[in-house]
């Protein structure tokens, strides 16, 4: 009995206190990425919604050179755009169905 109680409660709790709660919201979807590109790239970038696709726009100075670690430095960065923009799209309430993600030397 008492373990059913326990179970019943920890149901309780887990119902009543939702975690799956919207943590970017649609109409501030471009700042949210273009802040966390920012934190985790330390990397400028401009993001646009235009329908039910999310772009993202970096300008990245290594991504043209002959060295492979700079190179290499140039698609991590890339790499983490990528996952921060997966992240944004699946934590938000937006519709959104096409992620593009451009990279360009200045």
């Amino acid at each position: 009995m008492k373990m059913l109680k326990c179970i019943i409660f920890l149901l309780v709790i887990v119902f009543f206190f939702d975690a799956c709660s919207v943590t970017y919201p649609k109409n501030d979807i471009e700042q949210s990425l273009e802040k966390l590109v920012k934190k985790e790239c330390n990397q400028d970038s401009k993001s646009y919604l235009v329908g039910r696709t999310l772009y993202l726009d970096m300008k990245l100075d290594e991504i043209i050179s002959a060295d492979d670690k700079t190179v290499s430095q140039a698609i991590r960065k890339i790499v983490l755009a990528v996952f921060a923009a997966g992240r944004v799209v699946l934590s938000s309430d937006s519709d959104i169905k096409y992620i593009v993600v451009t990279a360009y030397n200045s």
